[in-house]
């Protein structure tokens, strides 16, 4: 029996277990986010992707079978009427968003087997609060967070990932073949963040020391195991924000950079410490075989970025998943918001840490991911299939 540990404040300890190593073999699941409602004319068209999904699950020809399916947030816009046609307490509104949703899950057959099986995994992100939802002062924004977990929960069954502690979301799933996914909570334990030039938001994580602890330890214990095998195997992370490609920065009329990105992102990139610390646990450690999931922007796309630290260069991949539903342009990431073409670095513990990403970002249009962990002679293959009906785009690569 393997365990991980993560020492939160006041002394309490979380603690995973796994069963005795499991034979790992290939396996295929699915994720997505981001479900606009439909409104009175839209109905068609805001179902397309959610029925495509189904027969997907559906198809006797996926081998392996699709064994699971990841939701990384923005299930439900509770903000979708922006206040003009709410009803008057917010537990209605959640209520109300969460059943539609619900009742659209269990129209599909295919997808309600999998409910029905404890396979499908939900993460709240800010439209399942309120738009762009971060700590801010006074009670009343606790309050509406807390509201809105409370329904979140009641949807759920409060079936959560496995260790989750009773703060926040977090944990892991198994998502067929042995493989784990760490789905993390990007959204719920965020430090509070002043908005205003860069060096004002140095102090703020995206994600709690609990997190951080249990996934440091969880990804230790999956390169020890590689490292007793001599093989290589993924490491599969989500994340309901963008990790890669980081946003371009801002300038004023005259083209002189004004406030740097991270002022104003919501994803990691706008959390130095949090983005910062992951890469460097990775690089100084050589970890390699991990892919960071990610949902939110309303864009597919494939990152796969070098991470230098002392001797050690190691590669990670970040998939960006499309949204399910999206019919608002503007809302949409647009991939000339992003250094596709990326080079930075900074010091951790005085050990001077680099990265190098290139980025392929495809404004394709609603629908979602399918993964793929396939085991060959050498190893592992991972594929990618960005599924968004009339076109789709694959990527595939080996793990090492």
């Amino acid at each position: 029996m393997r365990t991980y540990a993560a020492e939160m404040d006041g002394g309490i300890t979380i603690k995973t277990s796994t069963p005795p190593e499991p034979v790992l073999v290939g396996t295929a699941f699915v994720f997505a986010s981001c479900q606009y409602p439909a409104g009175v004319l839209d109905g068609q068209p805001a179902a397309r992707s959610i029925d495509r999904l189904n027969d997907r699950i559906g198809k006797a020809t996926t081998f392996p079978p699709i064994d699971a399916l990841l939701l990384l947030g923005d299930q439900i816009y509770a903000d979708a009427s922006y206040g003009l046609l709410d009803p008057r307490h917010p537990q209605d509104r959640y209520a109300a968003a969460h059943q539609k949703w619900r009742a659209a899950l269990e129209a599909r057959v295919y997808i309600k087997r999998l409910e029905q099986r404890n396979r499908v995994f939900a993460m709240p992100d800010d439209h399942e609060i309120a738009d762009n939802w971060e700590p801010a002062p006074g009670p009343d924004h606790q309050r509406l967070k807390d509201v809105a977990l409370q329904a979140f929960a009641h949807e759920r069954g409060n079936r959560k990932p496995v260790g989750t502690p009773l703060r926040g979301w977090w944990g892991t799933v198994n998502v067929g073949g042995g493989h784990e996914v760490f789905m993390l909570d990007t959204r719920t334990q965020r430090d509070p963040r002043p908005w205003g030039p860069l060096t004002s938001v140095q102090p703020a994580h995206l994600i709690d020391a609990a997190q951080r602890d249990a996934l440091k330890a969880w990804l230790h214990a999956a390169h020890q195991r590689d490292q007793e095998t001599g093989r290589c195997q993924p490491k599969l992370i989500s994340s309901a924000v963008w990790l890669l490609p980081r946003h371009v920065g801002r300038e004023d009329p005259e083209g002189h950079a004004q406030e740097g990105p991270a002022a104003l992102s919501d994803s990691w990139d706008g959390y130095p410490p949090s983005l910062h610390w992951l890469l460097t646990l990775i690089a100084q450690d050589g970890i390699g075989g991990v892919v960071v999931l990610c949902g939110d922007g309303h864009l597919a796309g494939h990152t796969v970025a070098r991470l230098t630290c002392g001797g050690h260069t190691v590669e990670l991949h970040v998939l960006q998943a499309p949204a399910l539903y999206a019919p608002f342009p503007f809302a949409n990431a647009q991939p000339h918001q992003f250094a596709t073409h990326d080079r930075f670095g900074w010091t951790w513990d005085e050990r001077q840490v680099s990265c190098l990403s290139e980025s392929a970002l495809w404004p394709m249009g609603d629908g979602f991911t399918l993964l793929e962990v396939l085991p060959d002679e050498r190893g592992w293959m991972v594929r990618a299939t960005f599924d968004t009906g009339p076109s789709t785009r694959q990527v595939c690569w080996r793990v090492t």
